[in-house]
Formats: C-alpha cells, structure tokens, sequence
C-alpha cells in the first residue's frame, strides 16, 4: 500500500514549495489537490460541514478521477491518518 502525505495551509505558506521539496528528497510523484478540485464534488462551506458535525463523514466529498490517479477505482478509503502540525510563525506545535 502506498503512503500519502497530505499538506495544507493557507495561500502562500509555502506548500508548494514544501511539496516540491519532499517530492525530490523521497523520489517520489508530487499531486495537487487544485488539479481536481473543479471535476470533483465536495460540501460547499467547508467550515459550515465541519462545524455540524461533518454529516455524512468523507462521504460528502467525491473526488472520483484523484481516486483514480491514486491506483483506485473511483473510490478512497483512508485507513488512518495522522496529524502533525507546525506553527512557523511562533515555531509551536499546534
């Protein structure tokens, strides 16, 4: 099973730049969510669907052809996820 790294962040915290860098050091295929955000379905207010309880879980969001680049048939599971969060203002985890 492939391992998936997944960074966010707002606009110019440098995730490209991060993504890059891991994508050289690790050989391996960088994706970018922005590629499939228009051919994809998900909840429209991202903060209103977490906020009530993310109804419907990962379901809400159907990215169906990243699925499919990602070795899937139209279908993701995440199996577990891990959280690690840096501030780099203040240098604090978060």
């Amino acid at each position: 099973m492939a391992t998936i790294i997944g960074i966010s962040g707002v606009s110019g915290s440098g995730k490209t730049t991060l993504t890059q860098a891991l994508s050289n050091l690790l050989e391996a295929t960088a994706i970018y969510w922005d590629e499939y955000y228009e051919i994809s379905d998900s909840p429209e207010d991202y903060v209103a669907w977490y906020k009530a309880g993310k109804p419907d879980g990962l379901a809400a969001w159907k990215y169906p052809r990243l699925a499919a680049t990602l070795g899937g048939r139209g279908t993701l599971r995440l199996i577990s996820m891990k959280t690690i969060c840096f501030h780099t203002i203040n240098n604090e985890n978060c």
